[in-house]
């Protein structure tokens, strides 16, 4: 027993003063020597960059060794801090002292405190942590992971760190990572990695796992994941594989509160606080990026189909093939149906408003931020005032050019095609568009208030070009025409004198003749012909059983001033006082009307006015396809009448007397029904 117990204690006098031996040898070790070696390897594996440490590195001996290294820097060669890729003020790694006996590491912990991760982007997208030489050097074989010395991970830990994001020609964005852990074990063990930060006043938390630690040590370019990022309200799914850089994943987006995404946006998108889900397959590396297999659904609106994002450009390029049963912009925020705009209150209004048409900058900078190629159908589209079935668009945007073209699309039973231009490339951007269609309730061009007062179908053709940096400098400086056909209607007449004062007066008794609650409308027909913003009426011409009313001046869309007379020409027995020819003029938001002094005359010696018509304009109505129109007719048959060539001289008539008490009440009227049409 003696004997045994002697063999004991110098077994353990052995051991102790083998382990104070390493002890010693290891609070002697200079890892100094050993950087030349590290750093080689490094700029090796990633074109030149090496590892800098301003500090301290040195070794803590115990049964679990402590490797701790201050003021690490990762950058170029000459350590420029503009080049600088990472740093962190220390590093702490610790292992386990036996099994590094036998050659095994297992890495207990691992420490990084205050780390900075910088990440730029060139022109052409490519980021700073893309490393050529690394790109060229051929994968780790797989294996068997036994091979490799480290044989397990107990936890890493990264505190109070950042990551800035410096796109080119872009503002600089921060990531707060308060702190992010990542946690293993075995070999066989899986990789967990969890971390909370926080962007744009905004907490982001991220949960992830990977494949195993042998699997990783066999061959790190293949990872495998499954991922969940929730922020905004929302939360993010990702199952799927990194493969040399190269993403394939299927992702699945939920929303349950919009509110956070709202204020981040600084919209009200999406509405008060709808939900909204989305899952997609997603392909690609950092600089090009493919949505496939896209099924979005927000509020009532869907949306399917592929997108494509390419960054490697001056401008990022987006191309998406996209379809919509419903899609709804009231879902994104947006007022679809009419808004009542109640009256301000005394002492509460702002200044009055001089025009009609605004003279606020146009803000262009988005047709330079990316180029866009998309193509888009929908079933039913609601857009403000409309809704479209079967609408089809494509749109580009392409150096600050921007193409808009919408097609075949319904509305109402009718057609609607419609094209837009925008070329901000010269020194002032210009402006062209198209816009065709035909059986269209008038209804939806006369909304709110007014819209339940008249009936009828029409066509719409317009093609008009300008340019400038406000709405209002376009308009003065277009050129095209503007025309609008309807066929057989009617008019509350009941209801325009409540709305609009003695226009649904007149308009009532030249059309009915009578008193009647709705009065029938033969026909409108307008076509105004514009150039450098003068607008001028080729054909003004409304018909009902019992007048035809015509009319000729124009519009300056530069200074919104009105020249305007209305002649009405009777088919029966109406009064004097309602069909006497009217001049209107003034401004669009504040426009005068008084009786035509010579057309009274005119009428009171029995001259009847006689309506003449441009041909060419009589061909544009044409051309809108309505065939039996009786504005058509009518202005087809006094142009024959009358060639302007050979425009017979108007007889002598008396000096203009004062208009009578009668036209006066009239004007008063008309006046005051204007007024409550610009609501004023």
């Amino acid at each position: 027993m003696r004997i045994l117990i002697k063999i004991v204690v110098g077994l353990i006098v052995v051991v102790a003063l083998g382990l104070g031996g390493i002890y010693f040898a290891l609070s002697r070790v200079d890892l100094a020597q050993y950087q030349g070696l590290a750093n080689s390897r490094i700029a090796a594996a990633t074109g030149g960059h090496v590892v800098h440490i301003d500090g301290a590195l040195r070794v803590v001996p115990s049964l679990r060794p402590t490797i701790v290294a201050e003021r690490v820097r990762f950058t170029d060669p000459e350590g420029k801090d503009e080049a600088e890729l990472a740093r962190a003020a220390r590093i702490e790694a610790q292992v386990e002292f036996l099994p590094l006996l036998r050659g095994e590491v297992r890495l207990a912990r691992l420490i990084v405190q205050q780390p900075r991760i910088v990440v730029t982007t060139d022109a052409q997208g490519r980021t700073n942590w893309e490393f050529g030489a690394a790109d060229a050097a051929a994968p780790t074989p797989a294996g068997d992971p036994t091979i490799s010395p480290l044989a397990a991970i107990g936890e890493v830990v990264i505190d109070n760190g950042e990551i800035v994001y410096r796109p080119h020609n872009a503002p600089e964005q921060t990531v707060q990572v308060r702190r992010a852990t990542v946690r293993g074990g075995e070999v066989g063990d899986p990789l967990r990695f969890a971390t909370e930060a926080r962007w744009q006043d905004q907490t982001i938390r991220v949960e992830a796992e990977t494949a195993t630690l042998g699997a990783l040590l066999a061959d790190w370019r293949n990872l495998p994941f499954k991922a969940r990022v929730a922020a905004y309200g929302s939360t993010v799914d990702v199952d799927g594989r990194l493969v040399d850089g190269i993403l394939d994943a299927n992702v699945s987006l939920a929303v349950s509160d919009l509110a956070p995404l709202k204020a981040r946006l600084g919209s009200s998108f999406g509405g008060p606080s709808g939900p909204a889900t989305a899952t997609a397959h997603v392909r690609g590396a950092a600089t090009d990026i493919r949505v496939e297999n896209l099924v979005a659904r927000l509020g009532t609106s869907d949306l399917a189909g592929s997108l494509r994002v390419v960054l490697t450009g001056p401008r990022p390029i987006v191309t998406a093939d996209v379809r919509s049963t419903r899609f709804d912009l009231a879902d994104l925020g947006v007022a679809t149906d009419p808004v009542s705009v109640a009256p301000a209150r005394p002492g509460t209004a702002g200044p009055a408003p001089t025009r009609v048409i605004p003279d606020t900058p146009l803000d262009l900078k988005v047709l330079h931020l990316v180029d866009a190629e998309v193509r888009a159908v929908a079933a039913t589209l609601r857009v403000p005032m409309f809704e479209f079935k079967d609408a089809a668009a494509t749109a580009t945007l392409a150096n600050g050019i921007a193409d808009l073209n919408v097609s075949k699309a319904g509305l109402a039973g009718g057609e609607f095609n419609f094209t837009l231009n925008v070329d901000d490339t010269g020194p002032v951007p210009s402006v062209q568009g198209k816009i065709a269609g035909n059986d269209f309730p008038i209804a939806f061009f006369i909304r709110g208030k007014y819209g339940n007062s008249i009936e009828g179908m029409v066509s719409v053709d317009a093609e008009l070009a300008g340019v400038g940096r406000s709405p209002a400098e376009i308009a003065a400086s277009l050129d095209g025409y503007v025309q609008l056909l309807m066929g057989e209607g009617r008019a509350d007449v009941r209801g325009l004198e409540t709305l609009i004062g003695g226009i649904g007066t007149a308009l009532g008794t030249l059309f009915s003749g009578a008193s009647n609650d709705w009065s029938v409308v033969n026909c409108s027909a307008l076509r105004f012909a514009v150039k450098d913003g003068i607008a001028t009426g080729e054909v003004i011409l409304f018909d009902s059983r019992f007048a035809t009313v015509g009319g000729e001046g124009t519009v300056n869309l530069a200074t919104e001033e009105i020249d305007l007379l209305i002649t009405p020409r009777s088919k029966a027995a109406v009064s004097l006082n309602i069909s006497a020819p009217v001049r209107i003029r003034g401004t669009l938001l504040s426009p005068a009307f008084s009786v035509d002094g010579a057309a009274v005359a005119r009428r009171l010696i029995g001259i009847a006015g006689i309506f003449v018509f441009p041909p060419a304009a009589v061909a544009g109505l044409v051309s809108l396809g309505a065939s039996g129109n009786a504005c058509v007719d009518i202005a087809r048959a006094d142009t024959a009448a009358r060639p302007a060539a050979a425009a017979p001289a108007a007889p002598a008539v008396p000096p203009p007397a004062a208009a009578p008490p009668v036209f006066e009440r009239a004007l008063e009227n008309l006046n005051e029904g204007i007024r409550n049409l610009f609501g004023r």
